[in-house]
C-alpha cells in the first residue's frame, strides 16, 4: 500500500470512528439529526464535488501528457534534423 492510499484509509477510519462516537449515545445523535431531504442534498454535492475534482484532475493530467508529447516530438525532430546532412 502507497502512503497516500494509507494516508487516505487513516483519515476515513479516524472519520468513521468520529462518527461512530457521536451517534453512540441518543443525547448525541439527536444533536445531529439531518431530515431525509438535507442528507440527500449533501450526499449529491459531496459526489458531485468527488466527480468534478476527479474529471478536472483527469483533463489536467490529459494536457501535461499531450505537451510532453509534444516536446519530446519536437526533440526528436531537431536531433533527426540535425544528423541528417
Amino acid at each position: 500500500m502507497n502512503k497516500s492510499r494509507g494516508t487516505l484509509l487513516h483519515a476515513f477510519s479516524c472519520a468513521l470512528l468520529a462518527l461512530l462516537w457521536t451517534v453512540s449515545s441518543p443525547e448525541r445523535a439527536l444533536a445531529f439529526y439531518i431530515d431525509p431531504g438535507t442528507g440527500s442534498f449533501i450526499i449529491q454535492t459531496l459526489l458531485a464535488g468527488l466527480f468534478a475534482a476527479a474529471f478536472f484532475i483527469k483533463q489536467i493530467r490529459t494536457r501535461i501528457i499531450s505537451a510532453v508529447r509534444v516536446l519530446r516530438d519536437k526533440l526528436t525532430k531537431k536531433r533527426h534534423d540535425s544528423t541528417v546532412p
